[in-house]
């Protein structure tokens, strides 16, 4: 059997960044909130598009410092913080192909996605946190890594202030990198059927597959979604919260509220219940 093979707006020019960030900053929505978000421990952000167009531009200049150019494969294994959702729309900004790993999965799962999507780069952060446990996401690299000879370099945020073995030569930090990384970065003009992502399945019934998602049939689905089921509009707020079984955060992804032109509230952590235990440690 022949499988469909769709495809979306061949032959045009898009960039998903611009779309979200760049074209909403010559007006009034350039203050608007693009992001609020929560974490686990109570602390929060507000990142409008004007601040988080800048935080993008220079994690995609942070990128390409470390040799990442168009059509190479970036992994990213991250809590759910805000720089997990600037990582993405950086890559996307330079064409650069991102897989996003669920910070739950071993470092075994981890090595699997990082070796068949054939990642140079892997984004994470020193830890995360999860029903009031600090997951140890830095050293579950460290751990995939030893058998994953193709991967240059480790970015590394730090979310927990946990110590981390930072091998010479491999792994850098975040903040270090962005504070000398310049605030101009022009959006890439890719092909409409460009690899944006790729998302694998669990892994649950053999080795996890991978699916390709281009730019323009991707930006499309969002966009269609946002405004034919959600019926979302300027003034509202979506609460979400980013754990997807697979990792991926699809409304955060391309940052669809962004291009919808609203706001995104997001919540880190476990969907607890309010009277649960993990919930009143918080």
């Amino acid at each position: 059997m022949e499988a469909p093979f769709a495809k979306w707006f061949v032959g045009g020019k898009i960039n998903i960044a611009y779309n979200c960030l760049d074209r909403h900053l010559e007006g009034w929505r350039k203050n608007k909130a693009a992001i609020i978000w929560e974490g686990e421990p109570g602390d929060s952000r507000v990142m409008t598009y004007q601040e988080l167009h800048r935080e993008v531009c220079k994690f995609a200049n942070v990128l390409k410092g470390q040799g990442v150019v168009k059509g190479d494969r970036v992994a990213i294994y991250m809590p759910m913080i805000p720089e997990a959702a600037i990582a993405m729309l950086a890559c996307a900004r330079i064409g650069a192909i991102h897989s996003v790993v669920f910070g739950g999965f071993s470092a075994n799962a981890l090595q699997d996605r990082i070796d068949d999507a054939e990642a140079r780069l892997v984004i994470t952060a020193d830890g995360g946190y999860r029903g009031g446990e600090v997951v140890a996401l830095k050293a579950k690299v460290d751990e995939a890594l030893k058998e994953t000879p193709g991967v240059q370099r480790v970015v590394v945020v730090r979310r927990t202030n946990t110590a981390v073995e930072m091998q010479a030569g491999r792994d850098v930090w975040w903040h270090e990198l962005m504070e000398t990384a310049s605030e101009q970065c022009r959006a890439e003009a890719l092909d409409a059927e460009h690899p944006l992502f790729l998302l694998y399945t669990s892994g649950s019934t053999g080795k996890p597959k991978g699916i390709v998602h281009t730019t323009g049939g991707y930006l499309l689905g969002i966009t269609v979604t946002a405004r034919w089921i959600f019926d979302l509009n300027e003034t509202d707020d979506l609460l979400v919260h980013r754990r997807h079984r697979l990792g991926h955060r699809p409304h955060l992804h391309r940052l669809r509220p962004a291009r919808q032109r609203r706001h995104d509230r997001d919540v880190r952590g476990r969907a607890d219940l309010p009277d649960s235990p993990a919930a009143s440690g918080r």
